[in-house]
């Protein structure tokens, strides 16, 4: 029913006439390192899985899809479980909703704090994303930090990027004149923007720097949702 792309979240309606069963919010700007977590999902059976953890560290995290959260929960030990499973504290409310397994065995979890889902949760439901927010602009870019700079590791064929130009193996130097080496430069940059701005993608390939003028997309017109 509802999608927020830039958090990562989504909102689903359960079918039948309930009342459903509901866990009990927390307060997620609370949490701290090192504190007692517990990781509550189902698995393919429908059979409860919990494990038992604690919260490894409050970062950053960056990621290649042009996505980035400017705090992020790192839960250890991962989940079997762990996508879409709820992150609890010790009094069993949700903190966070685990999200992706990071690293190598032993893996880890990277959970969305609930707090990036309660601010628009009302937005969400009702209309389908945060109509409050002004839409980022989305290129199409896949992208991995590499010898002290930005490679663009893929070009989705439904982005704007690849339209414009860009393509495997380019190295981007400057976006709208401003000089990029990480993915959060590059992020921070892009999204001072609008979607629908024309963005200067300056790129090395072959040993010359071009400039791309790539025409932005809103990232939510790729996809549709369900009328409630």
């Amino acid at each position: 029913m509802g999608l927020d792309l830039d958090a990562g979240l989504g909102v689903v309606k359960l079918e039948g006439p309930g009342p459903w069963p509901a866990a009990t919010l927390g307060r997620s700007e609370e949490a701290v390192t090192g504190m007692r977590t517990g990781t509550v999902g189902i698995d393919d059976d429908g059979d409860l899985v919990h494990v038992v953890g604690k919260l490894e560290a409050i970062r950053r995290f960056s990621a290649y899809w042009e996505y980035m959260l400017d705090r992020a929960f790192v839960i250890s030990p991962a989940s079997p479980q762990w996508g879409g499973s709820a992150v609890v504290n010790e009094r069993g409310e949700v903190v966070g909703v685990a999200s992706l397994r990071l690293g190598e065995p032993p893996y880890e979890n990277l959970a969305i704090p609930i707090e990036k889902f309660v601010a628009g949760k009302d937005e969400l439901i009702g209309a389908g994303r945060i109509v409050s927010r002004p839409p980022r602009p989305w290129l199409g870019l896949y992208t991995v930090e590499a010898h002290g700079g930005l490679l663009v590791s893929e070009v989705s064929p439904l982005g704007p990027a690849a339209r414009a130009g860009v393509v495997r193996g380019d190295r981007i130097v400057r976006v709208n004149g401003v000089a990029v080496q990480s993915q959060a430069e590059f992020y921070a940059e892009l999204w001072s923007r609008r979607a629908g701005d024309l963005i200067d993608v300056a790129v090395r390939r072959d040993d010359r720097v071009r400039v791309i003028k790539v025409p932005s997309i809103d990232r939510h017109t790729l996809y549709r949702r369900h009328e409630p």
